[in-house]
């Protein structure tokens, strides 16, 4: 379904550039994920329904963009570090979060698959600057995600864009 939108959207701008549908799913990728990232915060949980059109928009997007291994990659680099920490303490993080990592792996993989190694690290950073300032009280997670997947984009973007990586 997502891919029908996105070619729709595509071919309503008079154009079949696979650059410009995979660029399409990055942000309908980038957009779920804020929006699961707004609901964790209201409700502490991740919705499925965004994370999975999230994980969907970046398979999609580097299939397009004749990237398709990549996706994968960027799944596991991202999302392994946080199963492997639900695995030895689940109170610590939910399976949730772990779905978040994955599906923003795969989006970030649209651009540049290495990138989604930076989510892990942003994401935990600001988790601890997070519990530094309210040491105590449930904390959503999920932003603290999305701020590494943001951050993932950016770096993976400009060194894109600048040549410095393929």
């Amino acid at each position: 379904m997502c891919v029908v939108l996105i070619a729709v959207v595509a071919w309503s701008f008079g154009s079949t550039n696979s650059d410009l549908l995979a660029h399409l799913c990055l942000v309908a990728g980038l957009g779920a994920l804020a929006r699961a990232s707004l609901v964790d915060i209201r409700e502490l949980r991740l919705p499925n329904f965004w994370t999975a059109f999230a994980l969907i928009s970046g398979v999609a997007g580097s299939v397009v963009g004749s990237s398709g291994p990549s996706a994968l990659l960027g799944i596991i680099v991202s999302a392994v570090p946080f199963l492997l920490l639900h695995l030895l303490d689940p109170s610590a993080l939910g399976f949730g979060d772990v779905k978040f990592a994955a599906a923003a792996g795969a989006v970030i993989a649209i651009v540049w698959w290495p990138a989604a190694s930076v989510i892990a690290v942003v994401a935990l950073a600001s988790a601890l600057v997070v519990r530094l300032v309210r040491p105590s009280g449930p904390r959503a997670f999920g932003p603290n995600l999305m701020a590494g997947t943001l951050f993932a984009s950016l770096v993976a973007t400009s060194l894109v864009s600048k040549g410095i990586v393929t």
